[in-house]
């Protein structure tokens, strides 16, 4: 790159976001974090994800598995 910062590394900006997010709620006293989402057929569902793996759930996504 001529004259300029290099960029930051790809998913840097989710994963700095999902720090902050995971330390204001680890301020809070949160332990888990409930992800939800509807699948191809309509039907609602979740994954409980503990905190500390929340960056990594914030970059990588959960398993979908039934």
């Amino acid at each position: 790159m001529s004259g300029g910062a290099e960029s930051a590394a790809p998913g840097a900006a989710q994963a700095e976001a999902a720090r902050e997010a995971a330390g204001r709620a680890e301020n809070a006293g949160v332990r888990v974090v409930l992800l939800t989402f509807v699948d191809n057929a309509g039907v609602a569902r979740a994954r409980a994800v503990p905190l500390r793996l929340f960056e990594r759930a914030a970059l990588w996504g959960v398993g979908l598995s039934s």
